[in-house]
C-alpha cells in the first residue's frame, strides 16, 4: 500500500530592499548595513541580482542549471520527463 501526499512549495519571499557594501566602511559592533529599495535599481541591476540568486539556489541544491533556450526546448518536448 502506498500513500501519496501533495505538497505545495511556497515561493521565496521577495525583499523590499537590497543590502549594499560600502568599500572602506569600518563598523564597530553589529550595525545593519545600508539598504536601497528595489525601486531604486534599474532593470540591469535587478536582472543581475536575479541571475545571481538563481545561480546560488541551483548551486545549493546541487542541480545543474540549464540555459534558458534549453529549458524552452524541454518544455516544448512532450516526451521529456516521461
Amino acid at each position: 500500500m502506498a500513500i501519496k501526499i501533495k505538497m505545495d512549495v511556497v515561493p521565496f519571499p521577495v525583499p523590499d530592499d537590497v543590502k549594499i557594501t560600502v568599500i572602506g566602511l569600518k563598523q564597530d559592533g553589529p550595525k545593519s548595513l545600508p539598504t536601497f529599495p528595489l525601486s531604486a535599481l534599474d532593470y540591469y541591476g535587478l536582472d543581475e541580482l536575479c541571475r545571481d540568486f538563481r545561480r546560488e539556489v541551483f548551486k545549493k541544491a546541487k542541480i545543474h542549471d540549464c540555459h534558458p533556450e534549453q529549458l524552452k526546448k524541454m518544455a516544448e518536448d512532450d516526451s521529456y520527463g516521461k
